[in-house]
């Protein structure tokens, strides 16, 4: 524990630099305003944090499955690994490799690289490919899923913006109460 008398936005991304985790609420505001979900706070600690981000769920009963969204990309990847790293006792639940294409004609990316390296820590393994813009695919899969913890990276710093700037994903984290993982390389 350390108590800092700085900026609290500038102190926490300064402490993640060595921290393997850090679990936020998404109400955490130190502006004393009501700002709505997640607030400017939480959002600018998910743009420059420089470890991994547990988004807490207003509640939580457990996991029974994580759903890792999968793009390809670097980012995606990474925090696979990180939370393959960081929660070694989840490897015994259902994993589902969930990757959103604009057009129904694209693969998913690398199915047997990433199977591979998955099936080294988890024995349930499944893909899921949907079809249209990434945001609200995303949405209507987990609206109503309960137990699942969410896997995202692709967190870049362009990226991030636009998606928590009255978007699905700030809908996500609204509305839907599971855990969200995010690490962006």
């Amino acid at each position: 524990m350390h108590l800092d008398k700085g900026v609290p936005v500038w102190e926490i991304i300064s402490e993640s630099r060595f921290a393997e985790l850090l679990i936020v609420d998404p109400e955490m505001s130190f502006g004393g305003k009501n700002e709505g979900v997640p607030t400017g706070f939480i959002k600018e600690v998910l743009a420059k944090s420089e470890c991994p981000v547990v988004i807490a769920p207003f509640s939580f009963y457990g996991t029974e499955e994580i759903l890792f969204a999968y793009d390809g990309s670097k980012s995606s990847l990474f925090a696979i690994k990180q939370f393959t790293y960081l929660f070694p006792e989840l490897t015994d639940k259902k994993v589902t490799i969930l990757q959103v294409n604009e057009n129904e004609d694209g693969p998913v990316i690398e199915k047997e690289k990433i199977g591979e390296l998955l099936q080294m820590h988890y024995s349930s393994i499944g893909f899921h490919t949907l079809y249209g813009k990434a945001s609200d695919e995303l949405y209507n899969y987990l609206l109503g899923k309960k137990n699942i913890f969410v896997v995202m990276g692709a967190f870049g710093r362009g990226m991030l913006s636009g998606f928590l700037k009255h978007s699905t994903a700030e809908l996500v984290v609204k509305t839907i109460n599971l855990p969200i993982f995010i690490a962006h390389h």
